[in-house]
């Protein structure tokens, strides 16, 4: 299935294939798109239908990034700057809303004992420049009356908002045939094409489709890619399972986390609830024992909500890496762009990723941003692997 159509102007800019339809291979699609490149996205199934489908849609830069975590709350930081500006960009190309929303992030927790984590998280995006401000256990319940009275202190981050991720994954699908790429549904890619040590296209389903530039965008899948020359991209599941309940009124006003549960109103009246974290795990099935956790959450962070009615449930894969930070730019293939590996932050990233990777396609360009982010940062852990598996067998 395809969607979009090529204008008949001169173009000047290289042809790319985007690996990966969820929001991240959308989003660059759509970037590359506008700025003039020929775009097609392979998605193996239907666009947008994985991690992206199953988040909540926080953007909560200062409420992701734990003391130490300088780069991921940099990205998040820059990003969420660019959300606004992104958000009625997208909204205007896709004729639709994403609901995106600025209200802030209330942190919190329900036991002393989490308190000082919570302190430290606090005074780590204080120092740098996050604005936050710290909020006694009476002052949280001001800002949210539902709260239970056992919630202890936290802080208030007033740069955090939210989007709906499945109207986000909608409208970028829209915004990339509208500006001229070409999705390719149901087209499972295999490996990349490598041509004398350069990337030069795709492997898919149907064959091979040339390109000048391949973005790899697809998350989890992008271990399994066949990539000559290439190190394994390494990869991580981590399940995640959620709920939504029917509050049929506004019982609160902004995004609530603890360490156990999060909760994100949104303005139709459902309250999204997440989410378990399952390292290793790899299916979509949602569990009696998964989804009693997050109940358990919600009677203990605001009693008053646990009676709502239930609306949905569901389970979703994030793509993670061994330290939790994204996979993005160049690599040692020339003309092989990454950009996968978003773990919990796909939406909250999407589009500082998009602009990145288009300025390093459309302007040869790489930021310094992208330094922390290099795949190069495996590639002693990969090395060893290699040495160790090509090692004769002591017991041969």
């Amino acid at each position: 299935m395809q969607s979009g159509s090529r204008s008949h102007k001169t173009f000047n800019l290289p042809k790319v294939a985007i690996i990966g339809g969820g929001v991240i291979g959308l989003s660059v699609g759509w970037r590359l798109a506008q700025a003039g490149c020929r775009v097609d996205v392979f998605e193996r199934h239907r666009t947008g239908q994985g991690a992206s489908w199953a988040a909540a849609g926080m953007l909560a830069a200062g409420a992701e990034a734990m003391p130490g975590e300088a780069a991921n709350f940099e990205l998040g930081r820059r990003s969420q700057a660019l959300w606004s500006e992104f958000a009625t960009q997208l909204e205007r190309a896709a004729g639709q809303s994403i609901e995106y929303r600025t209200e802030g992030t209330v942190v919190t927790s329900l036991k002393k004992a989490d308190q000082d984590k919570v302190r430290q998280q606090f005074e780590f995006l204080e120092t740098r420049g996050a604005r936050v401000s710290w909020l006694t256990g009476e002052e949280v319940r001001g800002r949210e009356p539902v709260l239970s009275r056992a919630v202890c202190g936290g802080y208030f981050s007033s740069d955090d908002g939210q989007v709906n991720n499945r109207k986000l994954v909608m409208a970028l699908r829209q915004a990339v045939g509208e500006a001229g790429g070409i999705v390719h549904e149901g087209q499972r890619v295999l490996g990349v094409e490598v041509t004398n040590g350069s990337a030069t296209g795709v492997i898919a389903d149907s064959g091979l489709a040339p390109a000048e530039i391949v973005v790899v965008a697809c998350g989890l899948g992008s271990k399994e890619l066949k990539i000559k020359d290439l190190m394994e991209i390494p990869m991580i599941p981590v399940k995640g399972q959620m709920m939504a309940l029917s509050m049929g009124e506004a019982y609160l006003s902004h995004v609530v986390r603890t360490g156990d549960v999060y909760l994100v109103p949104r303005r139709s009246g459902r309250l999204v609830v997440g989410a378990t974290s399952e390292r290793g795990r790899d299916d979509d099935l949602a569990t009696e024992e998964g989804l009693a956790a997050l109940k358990n959450g919600v009677a203990a962070l605001a009693p008053d909500l646990a009676s709502l009615p239930l609306e949905e449930t569901w389970a979703g894969v994030r793509p993670g890496t061994r330290d939790g930070l994204p996979i993005l730019g160049s690599c040692t293939i020339p003309d092989l762009i990454l950009a996968t590996g978003h773990y919990r932050n796909g939406i909250l990233w999407t589009p500082i990723t998009a602009a990145l990777v288009t300025e390093l396609i459309v302007s040869g360009r790489s930021s310094d941003l992208l330094k922390s982010f290099s795949l190069n940062r495996f590639s002693g852990e990969w090395t060893k692997l290699k040495t160790a598996l090509n090692q004769p067998s002591l017991t041969a």
